[in-house]
């Protein structure tokens, strides 16, 4: 069986969902490590726009195409991009730098948890205040 993965091109989809209080991101194809930053400054910017601080961030079908150390750098920019954001990741679970970011989350006590499943991380997300 061959990955297909990385022969995708980068792409996402933002759709706000204001009245339920929440941005929805999903995210696609291989991302540099450019991508995902310029993604979250966009989503950074929406978040500020609609006055809204939850995303529901979609990456199950996402590749980080940069190594675990850059992985550590875009968390960085994170941090300090949505301290005071809730962010429930629905991530595929062999996908092993999904462990990596949940663990840097807990380390900095950032609001952020992955689930495999949609449904349930709507369902912790919207009961966040």
């Amino acid at each position: 069986m061959t990955s297909t993965a990385h022969a995708n091109p980068f792409s996402y989809s933002l759709d706000i969902y204001h009245t339920l209080g929440y941005i929805h991101v999903v995210a696609k194809g291989c991302g540099s490590k450019d991508d995902i930053a310029n993604m979250y400054q966009t989503i950074k910017k929406t978040a500020d726009t609609t006055k809204l601080n939850k995303l529901l961030l979609n990456v199950t079908e996402l590749t980080l195409g940069y190594s675990g150390s850059d992985v550590l750098k875009v968390l960085n920019v994170i941090k300090q991009l949505f301290s005071h954001m809730y962010i429930a990741r629905v991530v595929d679970p062999a996908d092993f730098k999904s462990d990596l970011i949940e663990t840097f989350a807990q380390k900095h006590t950032m609001n952020i948890k992955s689930f495999f499943n949609e449904n349930v991380a709507y369902d912790w997300l919207v009961n966040k205040p």
